[in-house]
C-alpha cells in the first residue's frame, strides 16, 4: 500500500496492454512484480490472441468499463489504446487513475507501420502527434517513457512525466561470460529484415567458423548458414537457460542491428540491448542512436569497425563484459526501476 499525495490510500493497480502476453511481456512481467513488492495488488489486461487491432482495443474499453471502480490506478500501453479509453475516462471522470506508459515514438511508428515508405506518412505523424498532446493533458495524471528521446519529446506537454527505463530479468542471474572461451553472437528478439536479420545472415556467411544463435520469432530465411542456430520465442526461463548453455561452451557477443527505418526504431531504447548489459554481453551493433551510445560508453564493438581477431582477444573481451555490466547496474536496475514506478503511482 502507498499513499497518493492527497492522502488516499493505492491499493490496487491494472496495468493494460493491447499486445497478447503469450508468452509474457518481460517489461510488463516486471513491472506487476516491482508493484507487487511496495505492497500492491495487480491485475493485467490483456486482448485473446487472433484480434486484429480495433477489436483488440474493442475488447480492452470493454473490460476497462467493467474495472473502472475496481482499481485505484490504471497503467495504459500504447497510444491507440489511451485513444480508444478516452471517451470512458472522460465519462467516469477518471484521469487521476490514469498512467500514459509510453515505449515507442508512437505517432512515427504507426504512421510507418499503416504507410510505411509513403509521403502521406509525414502528414499522419503528424496528426498523431497532436493527439498524443491532447490525449496526455487530458487524460492522464502521469506519465512513463523508456528513453531519454521521448522524455525531452513529451515533457512539453506535461510535469509529471519520467524516464522509465526497461529492466532486465535476467539481473542478478546466476551467469559468467567467460573471456576464456572462443566466441559466439547470439540475437534475442524479432528476426526479421526490420530488425537486422539479412545483415546477421550475412555476417554468419561471412564469419563460417562463429556458430550463429537467434532466439526470438522470425520471417522465412530464404538462406540459412550452417553456422545459424534459429529457437523460437521462449519465455524468459527457458530463454535463460539456452543462453546459459551457450555461455558453457563460448563467450557471447551480443548482436543488436535495429534497422533505421523510422523515427521510433532511430530512437528507441532495444530490450535486447539491456538484457545483454545484464549478463555481462558486450553488444555488436550499428549506429543506431541507443545502441551506440552503449558502444561509445565501452560496453561493445560497431559492426562496422568489427575485427574478428578482436573476438578471441581475452583482455578485450573481459574489458567489454565488466563495462557491460557497470552501465547496467548504473542506468537500467531493477532498484531504479521500482523507485520511479513508485513514484509515478502516487503522483495524482
Amino acid at each position: 500500500m502507498i499513499k497518493k499525495e492527497n492522502g488516499v490510500d493505492i491499493n490496487k493497480v491494472c496495468i493494460i496492454t493491447p499486445y497478447h502476453m503469450e508468452p509474457p511481456s518481460p517489461r510488463i512481467l516486471r513491472e506487476a512484480d516491482a508493484l507487487k513488492e511496495i505492497g500492491l495488488e495487480v491485475n493485467i489486461l490483456y486482448p485473446p490472441r487472433g484480434l486484429n487491432i480495433h477489436k483488440r482495443n474493442i475488447y480492452i474499453r470493454n473490460e476497462f468499463t467493467k474495472l473502472i471502480n475496481r482499481y485505484d490506478k490504471f497503467i495504459v500501453y500504447d497510444l491507440l489504446t489511451l485513444f480508444y479509453l478516452s471517451l470512458v475516462i472522460k465519462k467516469y471522470n477518471i484521469k487521476t487513475k490514469t498512467i500514459y506508459e509510453v515505449i515507442d515514438d508512437f505517432p512515427h511508428y504507426y504512421s510507418y507501420k499503416v504507410l510505411k515508405r509513403l509521403i502521406g506518412k509525414n502528414i499522419l505523424a503528424f496528426f498523431l502527434e497532436k493527439t498524443e498532446a491532447f490525449l496526455i493533458k487530458h487524460f492522464t495524471s502521469f506519465v512513463l517513457v523508456n528513453s531519454s528521446y521521448l522524455y525531452n519529446r513529451l515533457s512539453k506537454y506535461t510535469s509529471n512525466i519520467d524516464t522509465l527505463f526497461y529492466t532486465s530479468p535476467f539481473e542478478g542471474k546466476d551467469f559468467f561470460n567467460n573471456p576464456d572461451y572462443p566466441p559466439a553472437f547470439v540475437y534475442i528478439g524479432a528476426f526479421t529484415p526490420e530488425k537486422g536479420s539479412n545483415e546477421i545472415i550475412n555476417l554468419a556467411i561471412t564469419h563460417p567458423n562463429i556458430p550463429f544463435y537467434v532466439i526470438g520469432s522470425s520471417s522465412p530465411c530464404n538462406i540459412k548458414p550452417k553456422n545459424l542456430t534459429i529457437y523460437p520465442r521462449y519465455p524468459i526461463d527457458k530463454l535463460f537457460s539456452i543462453l546459459k548453455k551457450i555461455s558453457k561452451k563460448y563467450f557471447i557477443f551480443g548482436l543488436s542491428l535495429i534497422q533505421n527505418l523510422n523515427k521510433s526504431y532511430a530512437v528507441q531504447e532495444a530490450n535486447k540491448d539491456i538484457d545483454y548489459l545484464a549478463l555481462g554481453i558486450p553488444i555488436v551493433g550499428n549506429k543506431r542512436r541507443t545502441t551506440y551510445e552503449k558502444i561509445q560508453l565501452g560496453a561493445g564493438l560497431l559492426i562496422d569497425n568489427l575485427s574478428i581477431d578482436m573476438l578471441f582477444l581475452r583482455d578485450i573481451k573481459l574489458r567489454l563484459s565488466a563495462k557491460a555490466k557497470e552501465i547496467y547496474n548504473l542506468h537500467y536496475s531493477y532498484n531504479r526501476f521500482k523507485k520511479v514506478l513508485s513514484y509515478a503511482i502516487s503522483c495524482k
